[in-house]
């Protein structure tokens, strides 16, 4: 009786040339992830330089005294106090967090509808 109770294959296991094949497939890997990081960093900045949105030019001021509510003091303020400033415009905003809120949740929804209805559809109220 000639039992057979395991079964060998014909493979070496693992070789110096599978080890190095290996190495080659992720320092390949890792190379295109790094060009492909790099890349998207650079057309990141160049898409970010392309739109300009108010946020590059607005400026907030957080301790305002209790009696700064108007604008025109604001704008005599930075013309004095920052040399070269332009002021197109001076907005005083003070405890509008619900008008803030409101108007980010009407955005919001906006987008939804947009996403919702034909591409060129109007949405103007």
């Amino acid at each position: 009786d000639n039992a057979t109770f395991a079964l060998r294959n014909n493979c070496d296991g693992a070789t110096l040339e599978q080890s190095y094949i290996n190495l080659g497939v992720i320092a390949l890997i890792s190379a295109g992830l790094f060009v492909m990081n790099f890349t998207i960093r650079r057309v990141e900045v160049q898409f970010d330089e392309d739109e300009q949105t108010a946020q590059d030019y607005s400026v907030a001021i957080t301790n305002p005294p209790l009696d700064a509510y108007d604008p025109e003091e604001w704008r005599k303020f930075f013309y004095e106090k920052f040399e070269g400033a332009h002021v197109t415009t001076c907005t005083v905003g003070v405890d509008n967090d619900l008008l803030v809120n409101a108007l980010v949740e009407r955005r919001e929804k906006l987008r939804l509808l947009e996403m919702r209805v034909e591409p060129g559809t109007s949405l103007d109220t």
